[in-house]
């Protein structure tokens, strides 16, 4: 739970890939349009993966396919630290973008949403 004048921190993210192919050279952008979110180190918003997987473990940035390994997953263990306006009325939806973007340029669009009380 976050409320106005906190600090928050975004300390582990994690994404299965789900696709049939293993993702190669995955890069993470996380942003929010909320005007009441203020991140401390907006350089450290943008970041590659590390990655869990007995077949890529020196290749860091890509995340395995489910279907070639089940156990493999990307992640990233980061502290993420936001400050929640003083102001930021109660019942307000903070929507984080979670911008992952492949070797190719190509982005997929994912999205966190948390309500300040």
């Amino acid at each position: 739970d976050l409320s106005g004048g906190e600090r928050g921190v975004i300390s582990y993210l994690k994404i299965v890939n789900d696709g049939l192919a293993d993702a190669t050279d995955l890069t993470v952008h996380i942003s929010t349009e909320s005007p009441w979110i203020t991140f401390e180190d907006p350089e450290a918003l943008t970041f590659g993966l590390n990655t869990q997987s007995e077949l890529l473990d020196e290749r860091s940035g890509d995340c395995p396919s489910l279907s070639l390994e089940p156990d493999g997953y990307c992640y990233r263990r980061a502290e993420l630290f936001f400050a929640v306006d003083e102001d930021a009325p109660l019942g307000s939806l903070v929507e984080f973008q979670v911008e992952v973007t492949d070797r190719w340029g190509t982005s997929y669009p994912l999205s966190y949403s948390v309500t300040l009380f």
